[in-house]
């Protein structure tokens, strides 16, 4: 059975006009400063006893995961010692705010940072705890209370778990933002998604920015030098601390994002240690993969899929040995909503990061498409861009909708530049960024003659805007979600883009047929026609990295 490739205007799908905003029309600055850490949004408290960063993860409607930190940091230029983690690691609580009668045991953890380069500052966390609560009742408020040093409990909290899975469910809101950071620009970020009330927050990527600053807090840009490799540690306790009035009540999921890789090689360490800071502060669902460098778990309607460019993703890889088997067997019947979220964007028009993962793009699209994918969600270009449904740069009305979200403020600034018209494409300016992980893969446009840049706005960039902001995403019911995107410089009332999203059924798709296990409800296998396309994917990835 063949997947057909559909046009881009069908009976049930019609491709939105490409529409844009230019930055010089906009009349915004193009970013701002960090705020610093002694801003009392990002200072520590007075008691170092006392629970601080109090922040929580999704685990699943019925599980969530409490961290905080107690004690204080090492940052100095000597050794560290470890800090001492047989300290208690408890949570308490209850579905009232006066009686918090169940209680939940943790574990304690640390990482450090630390540098050979001479003069450089080296790190040692304060205490990280982390404690899985399991049975609870979706759709109910909790209280909580968590345990600092010395039995010092923290103020009282709350949040409320989501409804159970399944196909049937009222309507709930997903915040997303990406490349946060820690400037002005952040702060409203932050706050305008405050407001937007979301169920469940999703961080695509690029936290704080750690590694834009030498280990001794100085930005690490020219004519900055001798820093290579090195991060400024205490952003991401400030970062644990600002954001604690949102992530202390609604819970997060998160991907890892070029600057959580914080590449490091401590003395008498034979290779490099990556994402340490990401690790060892959160813990996200891992029930499927077993790590937290890529991940899935389920919302109702909706099973999320997280992945990592910053890995492995040949055909042999982990990686994609987990994406195919969870693909093969999640319950499109219990979660019809199949989203994915991983960091640089596959779809992008700007300047900025173009097609930087050409080849993870030619690596996992044939994939995505396949399975029914609806949704990808990126970050990492520093501004919005929201795509049609897309599939090899022709709209296609059966692929994924794409939209990177990179604008969440961060001190690189706003991408302001797009890729047309040709004096701007980065193969004319000699800006092509192909090389490392990321392999060395040229592909050109369907349209325009085949150019590798696209001549002008294509058909399938339906809107773009360099500006600051974040996103909602309504998840309505089983076939109807709903997009908006919300500036910072408007109030958070306003969305400067909005798109209802209805999911194709029935015969309309063939990738997006209701299945379980691999096999089609109305009983007829599609696993030949996936195994077409998962060759073509390796066959890509081959070409990419040069493998005969």
């Amino acid at each position: 059975m063949n997947i057909t490739l559909y046009p881009a205007n069908t009976s049930f799908y019609t491709a939105g006009v490409p529409q844009q905003k230019l930055f010089s029309t906009l009349g915004l600055t193009s970013g701002s400063l960090d705020v610093p850490l002694t801003d009392p949004r990002f200072a520590p408290g007075n008691d170092t006893n006392a629970p601080e960063q109090i922040h929580l993860n999704y685990g699943s409607p019925t599980s969530v995961v409490v961290s905080w930190v107690t004690g204080t940091p090492g940052y100095n230029q000597s050794a560290l010692p470890a800090p001492n983690t047989a300290v208690p690691s408890t949570v308490t609580y209850g579905t009232s705010a006066t009686s918090l009668t169940l209680n939940a045991p943790g574990t304690t953890t640390y990482y450090s940072q630390i540098y050979t380069a001479p003069g450089a500052f080296n790190y040692t966390s304060a205490v990280i705890h982390h404690v899985n609560i399991t049975g609870l009742t979706p759709n109910t408020t909790y209280f909580y209370r968590v345990l600092g040093n010395t039995n010092v409990p923290s103020a009282l909290f709350n949040f409320t778990t989501l409804q159970a899975v399944g196909s049937t469910f009222s309507p709930y809101r997903i915040g997303l933002v990406a490349d946060l950071g820690s400037t002005y620009n952040s702060t409203t970020t932050l706050d305008h998604l405050i407001g937007s009330q979301p169920n469940l927050v999703v961080f695509v990527g690029d936290f704080i920015y750690a590694d834009n600053f030498c280990s001794n807090g100085s930005q690490n840009t020219a004519p900055i030098t001798g820093c290579t490799n090195q991060t400024y540690q205490p952003k991401w306790d400030g970062l644990f601390r600002w954001s604690q009035p949102l992530f202390s009540h609604v819970p997060f999921l998160g991907v890892i994002g070029n600057h959580e890789i914080e590449s490091q090689k401590p003395p008498n360490a034979t290779d490099f240690l990556l994402f340490q800071s990401y690790l060892a502060r959160t813990r996200f669902p891992t029930t499927t993969s077993g790590t937290q460098l890529y991940y899935s778990t389920d919302a109702p309607g909706a099973h999320l899929i997280f992945l990592n460019p910053y890995t492995d993703y040949n055909t042999t890889s982990a990686q994609m040995a987990w994406l195919m088997n969870d693909l093969n067997t999640f319950n499109r019947t219990k979660t019809p909503w199949l989203i994915a979220f991983f960091h640089p964007p596959t779809y992008n028009t700007y300047v900025s990061h173009f097609k930087e993962v050409e080849c993870f793009r030619l690596a996992v699209e044939p994939t995505l498409y396949a399975y029914g994918v609806d949704l990808v969600y990126h970050g990492h270009v520093h501004a919005y861009e929201r795509t049609n449904r897309v599939y090899n740069y022709t709209v296609n009305a059966c692929a994924p909708a794409y939209t990177t979200i990179g604008d969440g403020g961060n001190i690189e600034q706003v991408a302001a530049n797009f890729t047309d018209p040709p004096s701007q494409c980065p193969l004319n300016t000699g800006a092509l960024v192909r090389s490392g992980f990321i392999g060395n893969c040229m592909t050109y446009q369907a349209t325009d003659n085949g150019s590798y840049c696209p001549l002008s706005q294509p058909s399938w960039s339906a809107y773009r805007e360099p500006s600051f902001g974040h996103g909602t995403l309504d998840i309505i019911n089983a076939t109807t979600a709903v997009w908006n995107w919300h500036r910072n410089q408007d109030g958070i009332a306003v969305a400067a883009d909005t798109v209802t999203y209805t999911r194709p059924v029935g015969t309309q798709c063939s990738n997006h047929l209701q299945y379980v296990n691999g096999t089609e409800s109305a009983g007829k296998s599609i696993v030949s026609s996936r195994k077409l396309l998962w060759a073509k994917a390796e066959a890509s990835i081959k070409k990419c990295f040069g493998v005969a």
